[in-house]
């Protein structure tokens, strides 16, 4: 999906994947390729972009998405393009169903 303007960190497209109940268990963030055609922005928002192909669009971030046996998203990791985790987030649930997120020390993972 294209968006309809550029976010603060490049990000100008987001794929995403998912399994086989719908739910999206991948998502792949793209910035805009030198080589592609050239974009103008007012400001943020991007006024043209041009045909983009998938050549066009280079990976920065890829979050892995996992799920509980209650169909609950349970943890959230982050990727640089290579696949080195950055981040990972548990997720828990208070009474009313809103999602906590609570980062997890990269450094420790290896050491579960």
């Amino acid at each position: 999906m294209m968006y309809p303007s550029i976010t603060a960190d490049g990000t100008i497209a987001c794929r995403e994947f998912p399994d086989e109940q719908g739910r999206v268990y991948k998502k792949i963030y793209y910035r805009q390729a030198a080589s592609a055609p050239a974009a103008r922005f007012d400001g943020a928002r991007a006024i043209e972009v041009g045909p983009l192909t998938e050549e066009d669009l280079i990976p920065h971030s890829i979050r892995l998405l996992r799920f509980g046996d209650s169909g609950l998203l349970i943890s959230e990791e982050q990727y640089d393009p290579e696949m080195k985790l950055l981040r990972i987030f548990d997720i828990t649930y208070s009474g009313n169903n809103r999602p906590r997120y609570v980062e997890r020390s990269v450094s420790r993972i290896g050491n579960e």
